[in-house]
Parts: C-alpha cells; sequence; structure tokens
C-alpha cells in the first residue's frame, strides 16, 4: 500500500485526495460526508476533495436530493491524467527549447560558457543542426544521407532545414559519401546555395555528421540507434578540423564525379 500511496502522491495527488480515492474504491458510490467520516475529513473539506478527484476525471459523480454521490473512476484513468501531466511537461519543454537560442544571443559575450556540449537527446540534436543558421560565414560539412536517419531527424530535415537552407545567403562547401540520394542532393546544389563532392564510402566512411562554422566543430550522429552529439567552440580545435577538411576537399576535387567542381576551392 505504500507503493499505491506514494505512485499516487507522484502523478500529483495530495493526501486528503489518496485517502479518499482509496477509500472510495471499496464503497463504491457514497456521499462526501461519509467518504469524510471513514478518514477523519471534516465535511467540507471532503466534499472539496471529492470535487478536485472529480475535476482531475478520477470520480464520477451522480445527483441524489440534495446531495451528490461519489464514484471512483476505473483506475486506468490514472493514466489519462499521467498523459495530460505530460503534455503539459512536453508542451513546456518544446516552447522552452525554441527560444534557448534566442537568449544565448541576449547574453554578455564576456561571459565565459562551456567549451564543449554534449547532446544525446533527438530535440538536443536537431538544435545542433539548426545552430548553423546562426553563422554568417561558410559552413564546412561532412556527412553520409541513409536510411538509419532518426524519424523526427528526417521530418526537420524536410520541413525545416531544406526550406531555411534554400532561403539562406550562407553558402556551404560539403563531402558526402557517394549512394544515390547523394547523388540527387548534389543535383540540387545550386538551390540549396552549396557546392558538394562526392567520396567513397569503403575507402572513408563518415558515420557521423561534422560541421565547421565561425570557431566551432559540430560532430554527432542522427542514427536512430545511436544520438550522440558534441560541440566544441574553440578556435584552436576549429583550425585543425578545417585543415583536415581541406585536405579531403583537395583530395575529392580530383575524383571522376566530381569533375564539375575540380576548380572550386575552400
Amino acid at each position: 500500500m505504500d507503493k499505491v500511496r506514494k505512485t499516487l502522491e507522484q502523478i500529483g495527488l495530495n493526501e486528503k485526495e489518496i485517502k479518499i480515492y482509496l477509500t472510495s474504491l471499496s464503497i463504491w458510490q457514497s456521499p462526501a460526508s461519509i467518504l469524510g467520516q471513514r478518514n477523519n475529513i471534516v465535511r467540507s473539506t471532503a466534499q472539496y476533495t471529492c470535487q478536485s478527484l472529480s475535476d482531475k476525471g478520477l470520480f464520477d459523480v451522480t445527483p441524489k436530493g440534495n446531495t451528490f454521490l461519489y464514484t471512483a473512476c476505473d483506475p486506468d484513468k490514472l493514466l489519462s491524467l499521467v498523459n495530460k501531466e505530460y503534455d503539459k511537461v512536453e508542451k513546456k519543454f518544446h516552447a522552452t527549447r525554441q527560444i534557448i537560442w534566442d537568449l544565448k544571443a541576449m547574453m554578455n559575450p564576456s561571459v565565459k560558457l562551456p567549451k564543449v556540449k554534449y547532446f544525446t537527446w533527438v530535440e538536443w540534436i536537431i538544435d545542433l543542426i539548426n545552430d548553423v543558421f546562426t553563422e554568417e560565414n561558410i559552413i564546412y560539412w561532412a556527412l553520409e544521407l541513409t536510411d538509419n536517419m532518426h524519424p523526427e531527424i528526417t521530418a526537420y530535415v524536410n520541413e525545416e532545414y531544406i526550406p531555411k537552407r534554400k532561403s539562406s545567403e550562407v553558402k556551404s562547401k560539403m563531402l558526402f559519401n557517394n549512394n544515390q540520394r547523394t547523388q540527387k542532393y548534389q543535383n540540387i546544389d545550386k538551390q540549396m546555395n552549396r557546392i558538394s563532392l562526392l567520396v567513397s564510402r569503403e575507402d572513408f566512411p563518415f558515420e557521423s555528421c561534422l560541421h565547421i562554422y565561425g570557431n566551432k566543430v559540430a560532430v554527432y550522429s542522427f542514427n536512430k540507434d545511436d544520438l550522440t552529439g558534441i560541440l566544441i567552440e574553440n578556435e584552436y580545435v576549429k583550425n585543425m578540423f578545417l585543415s583536415l577538411y581541406k585536405m579531403a576537399w583537395k583530395f575529392a576535387k580530383q575524383l571522376p564525379e566530381n569533375e564539375k567542381y575540380k576548380n572550386e576551392e575552400l
């Protein structure tokens, strides 16, 4: 019974609501006064508590003469109560997530922020991708497009990222593992304001995604079975990654599949 009481408390019922709810389960229909007597709760408080349980969807109310009879609903209703709370929390989470970057832009630039950040939730991986739109200079990428992308990230890319990318004036340079999907993606380079080169996955597999932009380096997996990301904000680390990227770019330009971009410099 302690486990039951503790769980009911965790989902938002107070002590009096728990007492009256548990009592009602065993006696079926009853006026608030009887439920109050059995729990040493004064009538007015019992009436208020029963109404509160009714408002939460846990009690049915039946008028009878000058009073009301209260009946505990099927315990399955508790799940509906939890789902309502979950929906509220989820809405707060998404609303807060949408203003994070606005709040960061308001911070004093002299404030020392953490230089390394880790991301493991799909929402935060999406934020990590979205962060490139804060950059005003060329963005450098390396990635492979596969069917293993998390469905929420796929939806974000199709519904939000691609439209933003098409309207962005910031150019991007990309290295893709060569497959049918990336070949089609390369064909819309002009629309996306980018230059993309293809390299063999067999020789150079891109099992995670790389962004180099501003003074940041982001590396993350958007695989539906492994969402892991890291953001490093450091000029020296960025320069090191950019040097390696330039070396890879110089090599990729020489490949036959990238003939049309053979003169494209970083």
